[in-house]
């Protein structure tokens, strides 16, 4: 019969193998809509405008639209990839505070 103490390692490594599944990739995707001429908005009707995946072993992939301008080079939109930018760091920050608490946790418990 397993002890608490097995019991209570087992218990944190299911957790700490869950935290570590939910972090190990994360995708962010910004997306927009077009407001109506009355002002309305139909949520349901955004399309992404850029997409990044950002895996925890530190590769990424990044997906955004270019347009190809009257001197033939591509070019992003300046305005929609600072938004996205945000987005992408606000992502990575929130991992980071994520997986601190987690190592917190594991600290507090001795393990």
């Amino acid at each position: 019969m397993a002890s608490d103490l097995e019991n209570s390692i087992r218990m944190a490594a299911e957790t700490v193998a869950k935290y570590v599944a939910d972090v190990a990739s994360m995708s962010v995707e910004t997306k927009y809509v077009q407001i109506g001429a009355n002002g309305d908005v139909d949520f349901s009707q955004a399309k992404p405008v850029a997409r990044t995946l950002i895996r925890l072993d530190g590769d990424s992939d990044e997906i955004i639209p270019l347009r190809q301008a009257e001197n033939g080079r591509f070019e992003a939109d300046a305005d929609l990839m600072d938004i996205h930018r945000r987005n992408v760091q606000t992502t990575i920050d929130y991992r980071a505070r994520l997986l601190d608490a987690l190592l917190d946790v594991l600290r507090s418990r001795g393990l």
